[in-house]
Formats: C-alpha cells, sequence, structure tokens
C-alpha cells in the first residue's frame, strides 16, 4: 500500500444546507431501525449507546425480545450476557462480530416526504440512504471503502422535492407525514440502499483515548459520551490531517465527516448525481 501524499487530493461529501429542519425533513426523510443493541447502563459513565450500524440482521431467534426493539440501556452484567447470546446466534447464522452499545441492525426503515426522485438522501450521519443508480455506479467502478444494503421504504409523498414542505398541526418535522398525501405504492420507486463505510471511523488522536475498564467508552476530554465521533472543528471545517488518509476511495474522518477521493469525485460530477456537496479539503501534516 502506497503512502499517503500532500499532492492527493480528496472532498468532503455532505447534504446541501437546507433552509430549516422542516425542509431538510422533506428532502432527506426519517431513517430507523427495528431491532438494535440496547445502550449500556454504566456505574461509572452511566447510559450510552453507539452509532454503528451493523451490515447483517437480526438473528431470527431474537425478533422477539422486546429489549432488541425498545433499546433502553440494561445493566452491563444483563448487557454482556445478552450481547454474548447474540455474537453466539449470529455466527450460526451469518457473521463473526464482536457486539457494541447502540449496534442497529439491518434493514433501514426509510420513509421520505418528497417523491423520491434524487441521488442522495441525507437522513443518517455521514453515511446517505442512495438511489439505485448511485449504488449501480459505484459498483461498476469498483468504488473501494463502502457496501451498500437495501432499505424499507415504508412511506414515500407524492409532492416533488422543489416544493415547499407542508406543515405539520403540531409544528414538529417528524410529524410531517401527517400533512401530505402518502404514495400507496411505495414499494414500486426503489429500490433504495444505506451505504455503509468500511472500517472504524478515522481519528489520529483515538489510539490515545482514555477508555472506560467497565464499559469500554472512549473518553474524549472536550465532549459527553460519543459526540466527539460527528464534532466538526468550526474553525478549520475543510481541514483534514494526512493522517487521517486511508486507501479506501471512501471513508469517514472525525472533523470532516464522509470522505471521497478524486476518482469518487469525478463519478458524481460526471454523473450529475443530486442532492449532494462537494467541497474540497486542504491536507495537512
Amino acid at each position: 500500500m502506497s503512502r499517503p501524499s500532500i499532492d492527493q487530493r480528496f472532498w468532503r461529501l455532505d447534504k446541501p444546507e437546507c433552509e430549516d429542519d422542516y425542509s431538510n425533513v422533506f428532502i432527506n426523510g426519517l431513517a430507523e431501525y427495528t431491532y438494535g443493541i440496547p445502550g449500556i447502563d454504566c456505574p461509572r459513565c452511566g447510559p450510552w449507546g453507539g452509532l454503528r450500524t451493523l451490515p447483517v440482521e437480526c438473528p431470527a431467534k431474537f425478533r422477539t425480545d422486546r429489549r432488541l426493539a425498545n433499546r433502553w440501556p440494561l445493566p452491563v452484567e444483563e448487557h454482556a450476557r445478552l450481547c454474548s447470546e447474540l455474537e453466539t446466534a449470529l455466527r450460526e447464522e451469518t457473521a463473526d462480530l464482536v457486539l457494541e452499545p447502540g449496534d442497529s441492525f439491518q434493514p433501514l426503515v426509510f420513509d421520505i416526504p418528497c417523491k423520491p426522485t434524487l441521488d442522495f438522501y441525507w437522513c443518517r450521519f455521514f453515511e446517505p440512504v442512495v438511489a439505485r443508480r448511485v449504488r449501480d455506479l459505484f459498483v461498476k467502478h469498483s468504488v473501494t471503502g463502502i457496501s451498500f444494503h437495501e432499505v424499507r421504504l415504508r412511506r414515500a409523498g407524492t409532492l416533488p422535492a422543489k416544493s415547499d414542505p407542508p406543515i405539520a398541526e403540531t409544528g414538529e418535522p417528524e410529524d410531517i407525514f401527517d400533512a401530505i398525501a402518502i404514495e400507496p405504492h411505495p414499494e414500486k420507486l426503489g429500490p433504495f440502499f444505506e451505504t455503509l463505510v468500511d472500517g472504524p471511523l478515522v481519528d489520529a488522536d483515538r489510539a490515545s483515548l482514555p477508555t472506560c475498564e467497565i464499559c469500554g467508552l472512549e473518553k474524549h476530554p472536550e465532549y459527553e459520551g460519543e459526540e466527539w465521533l460527528i464534532k466538526m472543528d468550526e474553525d478549520r471545517p475543510n481541514v483534514m490531517s494526512l493522517s487521517a488518509v486511508r486507501s479506501t476511495d471512501v471513508f469517514r474522518a472525525r472533523s470532516v465527516g464522509l470522505v471521497i477521493s478524486e476518482r469518487v469525485h469525478e463519478l458524481v460530477t460526471a454523473n450529475s448525481l443530486t442532492n449532494c456537496l462537494l467541497t474540497e479539503l486542504e491536507l495537512v501534516p
């Protein structure tokens, strides 16, 4: 593997700025998961859960376990037992994984208030839902560092994305579906895919962070819980350390977000992919 060079070019791939929360929900939709690992209630750190999405579905025999649906934080001992049982079931069914508090199982359930004709939908941190043509384009050109998993499109609106978003009586963006017409057969509009970026979030200083010996939470001195994983550097939002560069076409870097290579940048621009913002990053030693 070649060493990263200061002459390489990278871009942040992000969502365009929205006027307000209503516009954001109307254009980018809402995402949730039916099953996931509960948070953990650590006597030292308090209750917490991470943001990771797993590439596999919940083992069939655990889908009636209410703890995986409500995901309420569990005491340390109970959490360890549950994860051990799930890891055994996963090895028998699909994969050998080490589970963490807050992990989510496939599939993502996607609700989109506008008519879904765009290419990117930013309903999750760093890892957007994409239309089939994005998935097909990236697969055709062997883009590395990313995988695609079909979502369940539960609800979709009928208004074009450029429309003014209707306002629900409650005034809450999450209730926008109460104010719009719903497509009667949303399953005919897809497929759409969740993107999962391979590997951990890149951070040059992560290895030096202190870790709780009870629950494993990495503790950043400036942020609570896992807020530091998604917090951007407001003073230098478009600067990325050379140490954060990976050999894949797509990766994540803390304080930057979702990063793409020059090759992927060319694919996005040449094919006029919609609802995405490209910002070139400055590399520093």
